[in-house]
Parts: structure tokens; C-alpha cells; sequence
């Protein structure tokens, strides 16, 4: 449903904004047995490349891997990147977590609105102070 290739899951080959998914939601298909995704990903290309940064599935408890996996991913991301909230929560926090730690405490993200059917920006500066100190 994503329409995401898995050549555009690699990161670092390509050059602009990229819309960041913490992990694709997935299910099993009844008639086939594989997984496929649960949403479509299409509108949040008008923002940026998507790029899933974990595979579908369980979250290891051991976290550390997943931290430096992260860490490695999201070096480069930027003001003008996003993320979209999906998956499992503690992928989602990790890569909040990870994202904001690598621009200076400021984050993007999409948010869906069903209603309207498109993303809508939503910005967080975590080192925002009053007077613009």
C-alpha cells in the first residue's frame, strides 16, 4: 500500500526533505500469507522521500541496537525532514527521541487528518524559550 520500493528504504543515496516512518504498520494478508501494509503512505510524498527506519514486527527489549541503528539513520536529519508517528510507540518516542538530538531540539511531523484526507505539519522546539532566547 505504501508504494515504498525496498531500494527506498536505503538511506544516504538520495539528496532532499525525507519523511521518516518509525516502523510500517503491517498485517497478514489471508489470501497470500505475507505482510503487507496497512497504510498508504502516497500523500507524505508531496513533503519528502518516505523512509522506513524499522521492519515490521516485535521491538527487541534489548534497545541499544535499535538506539544506534536510529542514531546512524537520522544523522542527517533536518529542519526541513519530518516524521510520521506510526508503529510500535517506543519506535516512535526512540525516533522522536533520536531526531530532535540531531537538529538542535526540533522536530517535524505529519499529522493525518482523516476528515480533510492530508498531512498537516506540526512543529516541536524543545529548547523554545519565551522572547526568543
Amino acid at each position: 500500500m505504501t508504494n515504498i520500493t525496498p531500494d527506498e528504504r536505503l538511506l544516504g543515496d538520495s539528496k532532499g526533505p525525507k519523511v521518516y516512518i518509525p516502523q510500517e504498520p503491517t498485517r497478514r494478508d489471508q489470501s497470500t500469507g505475507k505482510m503487507v501494509s496497512t497504510m498508504n503512505f502516497n500523500k507524505a510524498r508531496q513533503f519528502g522521500e518516505p523512509v522506513v527506519l524499522c521492519p515490521s514486527g516485535p521491538v527487541a527489549l534489548n534497545t541499544a541496537p535499535t538506539v544506534w541503528q536510529m542514531k546512524s539513520e537520522l544523522r542527517g536529519f533536518c529542519d526541513d525532514d519530518y516524521l510520521i508517528a506510526v508503529g510500535d510507540p517506543t519506535l516512535q518516542a526512540m525516533a522522536a527521541i533520536v531526531a530532535a538530538e540531531m537538529n538542535r531540539g526540533r522536530v517535524k511531523f505529519l499529522k493525518w487528518d482523516r476528515e480533510l484526507g492530508q498531512y498537516f505539519e506540526v512543529q516541536f522546539d524543545l529548547h523554545y524559550r519565551l522572547g526568543g532566547k
